[in-house]
């Protein structure tokens, strides 16, 4: 049987349809067809279109792994080989590469990012963050976050309980790259004191009066002495 009939590229997937990984190293799953001896091997290759000692003819309709070195947009060339060795027209198909993760979110307020203790519940948290950001998590989560993908300032809102609570804050890119975290501990006191008065008589003109606070165990004693001249 004489064909000359040409393979086609029926489908390039990459990396299970992703246009944009964070993964350096990328799947390909190509199929070809050929409607008269059927088609018996595919040339897939990196950014080249064309043929090179780089990558090799291997079995029609096997995944293929390509390393890139660099982050950049990277087409992958596709062709396909029939068993009478008629050679499909290149097909391509691209993919982002992006391992860069943004930069480390800055917390500016209040306290210019610094430990700190409110009598407040609630507070906001607010910074900065360069490096082209997607999203801002506060200890692992967005809600609550106010941020605009790739703008360069953020804040967080909440409602805390009384005590020391650890705010974790790190930025993630599109590609899910994720940034080294920062954090902050505020400590939140929202309870009166409650003071306990208790007075001695030490001798006929010495009173001793106590104070005892007991929300921070502060106590505070004063020696009264009355004159009798």
């Amino acid at each position: 049987k004489v064909d000359y009939d040409i393979p086609t590229v029926s489908s390039i997937l990459l990396s299970s349809g992703e246009l944009l990984t964070n993964n350096a190293t990328v799947v390909v799953n190509a199929t070809g067809i050929d409607g008269i001896s059927g088609v018996i091997e595919q040339y897939i290759s990196g950014n080249i279109p064309v043929q090179s000692d780089t990558f090799a003819w291997v079995s029609a309709n096997t995944t293929v792994t390509l390393s890139f070195a660099t982050d950049d947009t990277f087409n992958v060339f596709v062709t396909f080989r029939d068993k009478a060795f008629n050679e499909s027209t290149i097909s391509n198909s691209y993919i982002v590469i992006d391992t860069i993760a943004p930069s480390t979110p800055v917390i500016t307020a209040p306290n210019g990012g610094a430990d700190y203790v409110s009598s407040s519940s609630v507070q906001v948290i607010s910074g900065t963050v360069t490096g082209g950001a997607d999203l801002i998590f506060v200890n692992d989560s967005t809600s609550n976050v106010t941020f605009a993908s790739w703008d360069t300032v953020w804040s967080y809102t909440n409602s805390f309980s009384d005590g020391t609570a650890n705010v974790v804050v790190y930025a993630q890119d599109f590609a899910t790259n994720s940034s080294p975290t920062t954090g902050i501990s505020v400590a939140i006191d929202t309870l009166l004191p409650t003071t306990d008065v208790t007075a001695n008589v030490i001798t006929s003109n010495i009173i001793q009066i106590e104070f005892s606070e007991w929300v921070d165990g502060a106590d505070l004693t004063i020696n009264y002495t009355i004159d009798n001249a």
